[in-house]
């Protein structure tokens, strides 16, 4: 046994370093295949210039700037199964976070970290840490930079003792940097173009051995049910050309993708693959299987699931098809038209007519109108502006009239997204897409608005099992215990801009003047929800009161109810202990000197405590 032991575990190791040898061949050198996932796989590696998720930090950090929301990737993979001698996996885990510097020339801007590692049988191992920072630039162009640590490792046993390569050690580590840039055109056209290793780092043990450094350019066509893909790679004097493909099937839950991949060295691969969104989920899977070089393989297969910290962007339907206006039937050849002083007033009068058609719910005809501004004037930069946001509207609705709840929030979303009154806008299409989860309509244009103002997005936490009004009135509650009193004004104002016949948030808004001293304006919108409720008895207590008599009682019985009730639903949503504990010791502090009973509360702060 003594003797055997050391000859199966060098076959072992022969074994898989003539596979990982092999995969170095096929990725076009150590570390290429770095961080790549399911998705990028299953279109064959074409991504350079779609690069629109997490893994981006890897493949292209200028594509961090197209997330809108808060994204962590995480992934596993089987790399050439069926492989006798020993076995190779790919891990992968990357997070972005969109946020805003506040650089005048910088725009959606994000960050991202990943670490990805490439293990083969427990003898070999090459890990991948990389920090991203994506921006754009320009209305067109977006850019990126990577920066690295790749560490190598290798396995310790009987063979690797007595070899010599490893008498300094059984591992290496250096840093390396990426740069890439995005360029778009016309909305749907995109242009990828990275450069990796950029110092082509040493990872040698004993000799040097170089991290090759790379070079992919490509292109990207969005179609409104998918992409397609094109990618040209040159690193270590081998060259690989990719195109792939992905297609929204099934009311747009599933994607289904396939690639090729040539190159040199007689280079040739297929692969296939498919993804699941629903809600903030994602999944994805892909098989890759090389049809020449390796044999006895069942192929390569990968596993990613994404978790989005906000709502994931739906792409939208089919745009309908909108008739160009023709101005004039013009020759073949003609001269260069001159734009004069009566073109440009004509173009801007057209587009403030179509400002005035949005604001009246009619987008398509709007859209006629700025696409006729834009051709007596090119040089109109409202128009061009307008026809920007006002595209993605258009292909969810033709028009929007104002004819019950449902038709006025998405009416005065639309407004305030034009507007760029972005938490107005926000807040109504968040607040119809919860009371009508089942419309696809909704949810879209939610994306659309969410995609514009993606900072402020970020920065607002949406409780789970509460709509947004209800998370108002627990935060105004919050407010007016703090005696925040211009907080409670101002989220009181949030939620009757989406229920103005609320009467709980009228309450709270008198309740917060009372606050303040302004006992006129408490009555003035007292008075006011007592119109809309007229048996209100609270409302007739506060209206009763005289100068003398002290504030309103807040903390009634009524409230303190509001406020468990608040507690029950956030336990039932998942809340963690420190949330639970948070919300129990204001309840508690608010509450400790009334009659209301809190033993309860008492003892159930008590018990998360000695939990924690």
């Amino acid at each position: 046994m003594s003797i055997t032991k050391p000859v199966f575990k060098r076959k072992i190791f022969l074994a898989v370093s003539f596979a990982v040898t092999v995969l170095v061949s096929f990725a076009d050198g150590a570390f290429e295949y770095s961080g790549r996932a399911a998705r990028e796989e299953g279109m064959g590696g074409s991504y350079v210039a779609l690069a629109d998720d997490a893994s981006a930090v890897f493949h292209n950090p200028a594509g961090l700037s197209n997330i809108s929301i808060p994204e962590l990737l995480t992934g596993y993979g089987g790399l050439f199964m069926g492989l006798d001698d020993g076995s190779l996996t790919k891990s992968l885990i990357t997070a972005v976070y969109p946020f805003s510097s506040g650089i005048d020339f910088l725009d959606e801007e994000g960050a991202g970290v990943g670490w990805s590692r490439l293990s083969a049988a427990g003898l070999y191992r090459e890990d991948a840490f990389v920090m991203g920072y994506g921006a754009r630039v320009t209305d067109s162009l977006r850019a990126g930079i990577g920066l690295k640590i790749l560490s190598v490792g290798y396995g310790e046993d009987e063979y690797t003792k007595i070899n010599p390569v490893f008498s300094s050690g059984y591992g290496s580590t250096a840093f390396s940097a990426d740069l890439g840039i995005i360029y778009n055109l016309l909305d749907t056209f995109a242009f990828g173009f990275g450069v990796y290793n950029i110092n082509s780092p040493d990872i040698g043990l004993k000799h040097e051995n170089r991290v090759p450094r790379y070079v992919k350019g490509g292109t990207n066509l969005s179609l409104p049910h998918g992409n397609i893909g094109m990618q040209l790679e040159y690193g270590g004097g081998d060259t690989t050309f990719s195109i792939g493909a992905e297609h929204r099937v099934l009311n747009s839950s599933f994607l289904a993708r396939g690639g090729l991949g040539l190159g040199s060295r007689q280079y040739r691969t297929a692969s296939l693959g498919v993804s699941y969104s629903i809600g903030r989920y994602n999944i994805d899977y892909s098989f890759l299987y090389p049809l020449t070089g390796i044999v006895g393989t069942l192929g390569t297969h990968k596993i990613n699931a994404a978790f989005y910290f906000g709502d994931k962007y739906v792409p939208e339907p089919e745009p309908e098809v909108i008739e160009a206006v023709v101005l004039d039937e013009l020759p073949d050849e003609v001269a260069p038209r001159v734009i004069s002083e009566a073109d440009i007033r004509r173009s801007r009068d057209l587009t403030s007519e179509a400002e005035e058609m949005i604001d009246r719910g009619n987008f398509v005809e709007a859209f006629r109108t700025l696409e006729q501004a834009k051709n007596i004037w090119g040089d109109n930069r409202a128009a061009e502006n307008l026809l920007g946001d006002l595209g993605p509207v258009v292909n969810i609705y033709d028009s929007v009239v104002e004819r019950d709840k449902k038709t006025s929030l998405v009416a005065r979303a639309v407004r305030a997204y034009f507007d760029g009154r972005g938490r107005e806008a926000l807040n109504r299409i968040r607040y119809a897409s919860q009371l009508w989860p089942d419309d696809v309509s909704l949810q879209q244009l939610r994306s659309v608005i969410e995609r514009k103002f993606s900072q402020r997005a970020s920065e607002e936490k949406l409780i789970p099992g509460l709509n947004l009004v209800e998370q108002r009135l627990q935060e105004i509650l919050e407010a007016i215990y703090e005696r925040r009193w211009v907080r409670a004004v101002s989220l009181c104002e949030e939620v009757l801009d989406l229920e103005p016949d609320n009467v709980l948030a009228l309450k709270r808004m008198g309740s917060a003047y009372f606050g303040m001293g302004n006992r006129q304006k408490a009555t003035e919108i007292w008075e006011r929800a007592l119109e809309i409720d007229p048996n209100d008895k609270e409302l007739l207590e506060y209206l009763g009161i005289s100068e003398a008599e002290p504030v309103p009682d807040i903390v009634s019985q009524r409230e303190f109810e509001s406020a468990v009730n608040y507690y029950n639903r956030i336990v039932e949503a998942g809340a963690g202990d420190d949330v639970r504990i948070q919300v129990l010791e204001r309840i508690i502090t608010t509450y400790r000197d009334t009659e209301i009973n809190i033993s309860s509360l008492e003892e159930e702060l008590n018990r998360l405590r000695e939990r924690r």
